[in-house]
């Protein structure tokens, strides 16, 4: 077997524990329905090339949101991101776009439906 070092499987897209609840309630000729439906728990990595999640990370021309704009600098080296750097987030398994538990996004949700 190889030693791949730190190497270690990390997050799973599938989505596990799943649930629903339908709730309803009358009174005096008044009725209420409500719907809540989710996904407890879900990992999802943003891609390499997602210019969505990434920005300018991703493609020069994106724009920088208030989400990219936690970025490094001498004056913020505890940044989310690292400085503004077009393309290293492009292409799939290098540079940002490598797997890493930094940018691993929590996907889990609760909807509501009245």
């Amino acid at each position: 077997m190889d030693n791949h070092g730190d190497y270690k499987i990390i997050g799973n897209s599938r989505q596990r524990y799943s649930y629903g609840i339908d709730l309803n309630s009358s009174w005096n000729g008044i009725d209420l329905r409500m719907f809540l439906q989710g996904v407890g728990k879900r990992n999802y990595y943003p891609p390499g090339g997602d210019h969505y999640f990434w920005g300018i990370y991703a493609q020069p021309w994106a724009s920088l949101t208030k989400f990219n704009l936690d970025h490094w600098t001498p004056e913020n080296p505890n940044a989310y991101l690292p400085r503004p750097k077009s393309y290293v987030a492009e292409q799939s398994g290098i540079e940002l776009a490598a797997t890493q538990t930094k940018y691993l996004q929590n996907a889990g949700y609760l909807r509501v439906k009245m």
